[in-house]
């Protein structure tokens, strides 16, 4: 390979790829003992009849597929916050054509 042609297929160090996460923070640097699924931020979308969980504060890499899903099992991260202070666990909901979201309780069943 002559100096030419080293120069054009040597692009260097590869550049590192920006890691999105599902999470804002670390999953595990929340307080202890609480979970996504006890945080203000946990969203529920419902699609073909079924119904996925997202964070609210990652909402601009909610994606179509599993990659931003969360588990409402996961230890909390450091944006966890307190649910409402009525003491249901809410969170939000967001459903196919809605301008808004629609707050629903998780002790009840939505269908």
């Amino acid at each position: 390979m002559n100096e030419q042609q080293q120069t054009l297929f040597d692009a260097g160090e590869p550049k590192p790829r920006e890691k999105r996460t599902c999470t804002p923070a670390r999953v595990g640097s929340g307080p202890e003992g609480q979970t996504c699924g006890t945080c203000r931020h946990a969203s529920a979308i419902d699609h073909n009849a079924r119904r996925y969980y997202k964070c609210g504060k990652c909402r601009c890499y909610w994606t179509h597929g599993a990659g931003s899903d969360i588990k409402l099992k996961w230890a909390a991260c450091r944006e966890w916050q307190p649910v409402e202070e009525d003491g249901t666990t809410k969170c939000t909901k967001y459903t196919k054509g809605a301008k808004t979201p629609i707050l629903f309780s998780r002790l009840s069943r939505v269908s």
